[in-house]
């Protein structure tokens, strides 16, 4: 079984999020930074805009299955009469 959180700000991610290829791309960077040091500023601005995407990935999620919930509520309502002129 895939893991479902990213360990990199702890947050449980959508089933179609990448978890395994996420986690490991943030290990690459961090064992590149250990071998050789990467410029304490870079590495500071990748790793939070890498915490970026997996935040923005959730929220486009989140927004997505709430905005499907509504659509599908709004289709019970009495269907839509155009305003007569």
């Amino acid at each position: 079984m895939m893991p479902t959180t990213v360990s990199t700000i702890g947050i449980r991610m959508p089933d179609d999020f990448a978890v395994c290829e996420y986690e490991e791309m943030h290990k690459l960077v961090i064992t590149r930074n250990s071998k050789s040091s990467i410029d304490s500023v870079v590495l500071s601005q990748f790793l939070g805009r890498w915490n970026a995407v997996a935040h923005r990935f959730r929220a486009t999620s989140d927004h997505d299955q709430a905005f499907t919930l509504a659509i599908n509520e709004s289709t019970d309502s009495p269907a839509f009469q155009p305003i007569q002129r």
